[in-house]
């Protein structure tokens, strides 16, 4: 599935962790969904890009940059990083 729009929240708690002013676009890019955007998780705010597919059980995101700043100090990924979910594992 390929989607587009905007995903907003002003928050949302899952199991005790509570995510605050999600803001997240998402874009059709050919097979894939397209996103950027960030939130708060733990009062940790979080930025992230890239794109994601879902094809034949598995499942690749392309992050193409994420970035977190805790107590002052920023974190980010040094490079374009690739996740792939095949089987559940």
């Amino acid at each position: 599935p390929v989607i587009s729009g905007k995903i907003r929240a002003d928050s949302v708690t899952s199991d005790g962790t509570a995510i605050r002013g999600v803001n997240v676009d998402l874009k059709r890019d050919g097979e894939w969904t397209g996103f950027s955007g960030g939130a708060s998780v733990k009062d940790i705010p979080l930025k992230a890009a890239g794109r994601v597919r879902i094809a034949n059980g598995t499942t690749r995101v392309e992050l193409t940059s994420g970035e977190a700043t805790m107590r002052g100090i920023k974190a980010a990924i040094a490079q374009a990083s690739t996740i792939t979910i095949a089987k559940g594992v």
